[in-house]
């Protein structure tokens, strides 16, 4: 029994060396209040060009919530006077910190009617800041290109299985889009770096759903008819990023008068966010497609045909 109680003493002991509290105000370079409320000895500090992963809450002098947000991804930089932000780098991770602002100081130059009522004269704003992960850029690209690596081995699967089901042959680029030329133009204009193009297209989610078309008809049987719209090729300019990824990828895989089925992935289409109602996140696309017109140099027309990727091979 009393190597138990000696062990908890020992236990409590280093918890409470690593876990501090500070009720002493302390001042940024630019004279910003703050109180650290717990911090980790050790722990990983921020610098500036680091990024953090921080939830911000903010309440008034009655300690009444204005607002709560977790940041996933904040810059922590120079920030200037007056900056709440500048407070970043002078936390670690495990961090817990309140920085108290003069709401006087803040509203200063802003008109009275702009001023919210919760912050009268004479009161303070209290900033409460949660720092959960310091990391930097080159551990954010490390994380992104592994999510994205997880997301296009998840997405391939799919799309290889709605192929399987619906008896297309595709073939694929090395950056995850699948495609198969459905009606082919030996003598067609092939785009060729950035040119204007047009296109007519239906775009489809992989549960059939129809969410936009340039074609009439389409649009009529589809439900998705708009009066007063133009139904025509689109026109833009091909490797601009005026369209998705895989638009202006796809695209430049063919000629004009050639047709195609574009499988376009999440990463490569509207990815975490989706578009509008129609779009969900992460949706996997299907666009049907047929390549009108290019407008290029005439001297360019005989310009070698770009190599097709190597196909996919999937049996029926």
């Amino acid at each position: 029994m009393k190597k138990i109680v000696i062990l908890f003493v020992l236990v409590f002991a280093m918890y409470h060396h690593t876990q501090i509290k500070a009720q002493t105000k302390l001042k940024t370079k630019n004279g910003l209040e703050y109180i650290v409320l717990t911090t980790k000895l050790g722990a990983k500090k921020g610098k500036i060009g680091d990024f953090a992963k921080i939830n911000v809450t903010l309440k008034n002098y009655k300690d009444s919530l204005i607002f709560e947000r977790l940041i996933e991804k904040e810059p922590i930089k120079d920030a200037q006077k007056g900056d709440i932000t500048e407070i970043m780098q002078y936390m670690a991770e495990g961090d817990s910190i309140l920085c108290i602002v003069s709401a006087d100081t803040l509203f200063k130059n802003a008109p009275p009617q702009q001023r919210p009522a919760f912050f009268p004269t004479g009161t303070d704003m209290k900033y409460y800041l949660k720092m959960y992960s310091i990391k930097t850029m080159e551990e954010i690209k490390a994380a992104e290109e592994e999510k994205i690596k997880t997301i296009k081995l998840a997405e391939t699967a799919k799309i290889k299985e709605y192929a399987l089901k619906n008896k297309l042959q595709l073939m694929s680029t090395p950056s995850g889009l699948h495609y198969v030329i459905t009606k082919k133009n030996p003598i067609g204009v092939q785009a060729k770096g950035v040119v204007n193009i047009a296109a007519n297209y239906t775009g489809q989610l992989l549960n059939g759903i129809i969410f936009d078309t340039s074609i009439k008809e389409v649009a009529q049987k589809a439900g998705k008819f708009t009066e007063g719209r133009p139904y025509e090729p689109l026109k833009f300019t091909l490797g601009k990023g005026q369209v998705i990824k895989g638009w202006d990828e796809g695209l430049a895989l063919l000629r004009t008068g050639e047709k195609a089925i574009l499988l376009i992935p999440s990463y490569l289409a509207y990815g975490q966010t989706g578009a509008g109602k129609d779009i969900p996140a992460n949706s996997i696309l299907r666009f049907d497609v047929e390549l009108t017109q290019v407008e290029i140099d005439a001297t360019k027309k005989d310009e070698v045909k770009k190599e097709e990727p190597k196909k996919d091979i999937i049996k029926k």
